[in-house]
């Protein structure tokens, strides 16, 4: 009798356990969020963030890598970064090396465009939210132990920093981990493509540019028509 008790009951045990299961699978994708809601989330975690930064200073390098007509060369700029709040971003050019003209037509120009971005009023929502880029998650990844939404992008306006690409968005504070793309627009006439991988670090509640900005480029060194 009792084996035919635990025959009737490992069934229906087993059925209850997937059935479960079931539901969490359903609970779980039912509370995914939208692209769109994820990067609304993330602007206001970002202004919270922001209210409560009074001021940092972090030095950057921008590495440029260049491949075109003329064979390969390289470009090195140390660029200071200095907030001060409420939202206002100060940039120091504190060393070159390399190439002059990379230096010049594309690095220079690069900073250039951050410190027009930064002097907008709002300039985050301005570098990335809904209203400038259509968005689409393809999917969740573990960056360095962080655990991330994957956003796909494509811009709505192309601007000068309008970029195509990735977004990667931590799950836990929704702030941006990596950027990963392509920019709409060349940043310099000697430039036919490029492409870049930006990486953010945590600094207690706030997620910084990793000091190293790397840049992989090429083209032809004549100027377009």
């Amino acid at each position: 009798m009792w084996h035919l008790a635990k025959a009737l009951m490992f069934p229906g045990l087993l059925f209850s356990m997937v059935m479960a299961c079931a539901g969490w699978v359903q609970a779980q994708s039912g509370s995914r969020p939208t692209a769109e809601e994820i990067v609304g989330r993330m602007l206001v975690k970002n202004g919270e963030r922001q209210a409560a930064l009074e001021h940092y200073r972090t030095d950057r390098t921008y590495h440029l890598e260049y491949d075109g007509t003329g064979g390969k060369h390289h470009a090195e700029m140390v660029v200071r970064t200095e907030y001060v709040a409420p939202g206002r971003k100060y940039f120091t050019v504190l060393s070159e090396s390399g190439s002059k003209v990379l230096c010049k037509e594309v690095l220079h120009r690069l900073v250039e465009r951050e410190e027009q971005t930064a002097a907008k009023t709002d300039w985050q929502r301005s570098l990335f939210s809904t209203d400038t880029y259509n968005v689409e998650l393809v999917g969740q990844e573990q960056l360095a132990g962080v655990n991330t939404w994957v956003l796909k992008v494509e811009p709505k306006v192309l601007s000068k920093m309008a970029y195509r690409g990735k977004v990667w968005v931590s799950m836990d504070d929704l702030a941006m981990v990596r950027v990963k793309g392509e920019p709409v627009k060349s940043p310099s006439w000697m430039i036919d493509s490029a492409a870049f991988d930006t990486w953010y670090m945590r600094r207690g509640d706030v997620w910084f540019r990793r000091r190293m900005f790397r840049r992989r480029m090429c083209g032809l060194a004549v100027r377009r028509r």
